[in-house]
């Protein structure tokens, strides 16, 4: 029997999760009754006008679109949730969302046809800033058996823990398929955030949830955020942890100014709008520390370790724009 669990090895290196948010425009959520499969896409016939729509629709048009399947206490056999997300623009805050009841999974074609065929209307009644919190679990153990041995548990802990804190009116709490990052299990994803955490326990998602506590546990457990790329992602953590839960008000804006072939530097710049549209400039150098890469297995089928490089932030400075 093979004993390996790769987010046991990771966590017994040291392996720092920041960076391992998923960058995607636009994510779908559909509600698909379990058990599931490896590869849930090819495991059903219901998918094949899915699939069909994909090759012929989405992937011309070059649409970055992440499905995720989902399952919940209040799901249903007789119908199924659609959510989609979008990725905001310009001062972020994480993404808007349109949800849908349908009663077959082909009934959400039209859907994505009307979305990409102008999307700005599409997205334009939603405010992600006043929506519920859907709270996504990995516990897929047929893709990764760490998502089954650590995802399952935490999830029904997390019901449980938003049901103590009387929650239930603005937490969604949702098993999930693969979304990457099982070496960080349990691992979750927040919507409409975007922000993706691993390795997460009772006391650290309680503070998730009631947004109180200090942050030192978000260098444990804090994978980044899923609208920014992987450099920047750094950057905005030690933000983070400096200006408290605030900053989850703050919209944002990114540019990486340099970079080098090897991808070992990066000079990155966060630009956050706080409060009566005032801008502060944050910029810092993203550098690969040599003394800390770890050489590990990706996942529980991965057969041979790869190297990881692990990275520092340095020479953080910033301006005011007014």
């Amino acid at each position: 029997m093979n004993s390996f669990f790769c987010a046991e090895s990771s966590h017994k290196l040291g392996e720092d999760p920041i960076g391992w948010g998923v960058n995607t425009t636009y994510y779908l959520l559909l509600e698909y009754a379990q058990p599931w499969r490896e590869n849930i896409l090819e495991s059903d016939p219901q998918f094949i006008p899915l699939l069909k729509f994909y090759q012929t629709f989405l992937a011309p048009r070059k649409i970055q679109i992440r499905p995720i399947f989902i399952w919940g206490e209040s799901s249903s056999k007789d119908r199924s949730r659609a959510i989609l997300l979008k990725q905001e623009q310009g001062f972020i805050r994480g993404y808007k969302r349109q949800e849908f009841t349908i009663s077959k999974l082909a009934e959400v074609i039209p859907i994505l046809e009307t979305c990409f065929t102008d999307s700005d209307s599409f997205f334009a009644t939603t405010d992600s800033s006043q929506q519920q919190r859907d709270i996504l679990v990995c516990t897929h153990g047929t893709y990764d058996k760490c998502c089954g041995k650590y995802g399952k548990p935490f999830y029904r802990q997390a019901v449980r823990l938003v049901q103590e804190l009387n929650l239930e009116d603005r937490v969604r709490i949702w098993q999930a398929t693969h979304f990457g990052g099982h070496r960080f299990a349990p691992t979750a994803i927040e919507f409409p955030g975007g922000r993706y955490y691993g390795r997460l326990d009772e006391a650290s998602l309680q503070s998730l949830l009631t947004r109180q506590g200090d942050l030192d546990f978000l260098k444990k457990v804090y994978r980044g955020w899923g609208v920014l790329p992987a450099p920047v992602q750094i950057l905005e953590r030690e933000l983070w942890y400096r200006h408290g839960w605030q900053w989850l008000d703050y919209g944002v804006d990114f540019q990486i100014l340099d970079a080098n072939k090897d991808e070992t530097f990066f000079r990155c710049q966060i630009t956050a709008q706080q409060e009566g549209d005032r801008q502060i400039i944050y910029t810092a150098e993203i550098v690969e520390d040599p003394t800390q890469n770890i050489h590990l297995r990706g996942g529980c089928k991965v057969p041979t370790a790869e190297r990881y490089p692990q990275f520092k932030l340095q020479n953080l400075s910033q301006t005011s724009s007014h």
